[in-house]
Parts: C-alpha cells; sequence; structure tokens
C-alpha cells in the first residue's frame, strides 16, 4: 500500500503521522499478542493520522488511540484472543463528515 501511495503521491506520505515503537511494542505486551509485521509497520506510518486517507473503509477509524481506547473499555475481550486493527465510527461523526461543506482530505482512494 505504502509504494503505490509513494507512486501517486509522494508528498502524501509527509503528512501522515506514526505510532513510536515502544507505544507498539506496549500495547501488544499488554494484548498478550505478537503483530504482525505489516501491521505494526502501518501503525509506525500512520498510526497517529493517515491525513484522511481510509484502508479500511470510509466507516472505520483506524487510529491508535480509537483501538487503544476500545480495548481498555473492552474488558470482556481476553487479551491474545482478539485484536482489532479499525473500530466503526460513531453514527454522529460520520453523519458530521457528510454534513454539505465539510470536506474530506484529499488523498490517495479520497479525491476531493
Amino acid at each position: 500500500m505504502l509504494q503505490f501511495i509513494r507512486r501517486r503521491d509522494p508528498a502524501f506520505l509527509s503528512r501522515m503521522e506514526g505510532v513510536p515503537d515502544a507505544a507498539v511494542s506496549a500495547l501488544a505486551a499488554d494484548r498478550g499478542v505478537v503483530l504482525p509485521g505489516t501491521y505494526a509497520e502501518f501503525l509506525r506510518r500512520m498510526g497517529v493520522s493517515s491525513n484522511g486517507y481510509a484502508p479500511f473503509g470510509a466507516t472505520q477509524d483506524h487510529g491508535f488511540a480509537a483501538i487503544t481506547e476500545r480495548l481498555a473499555d473492552e474488558g470482556s475481550v481476553p487479551p491474545g484472543r482478539f485484536f482489532p486493527v479499525a473500530i466503526e465510527k460513531e453514527l454522529a461523526d460520520m453523519l458530521l463528515a457528510g454534513l454539505p461543506g465539510a470536506r474530506r482530505p484529499a488523498g490517495p482512494g479520497n479525491r476531493g
């Protein structure tokens, strides 16, 4: 995916913000999981901000903060058995994003 973005819009990558390695490692250790290397790299590249790019679809929030918040709220999910890579956005957030005049940042796959 990153190679595709790099070819289509190299400046777009510079506007992404990743999660520090220590935070990714701490989350994996806290949950008792080994994250796939490609997912850990995804978090390091765009886990804080993907500059409006929605790799899991417009209704999914893949931000590290949203995932860690949800995991903290879900005491019923056993560590090591489940790890979400995206969280369904709240309906209110989706409605606000769709209001006339609201604009999504442009990016590969999100033109406009």
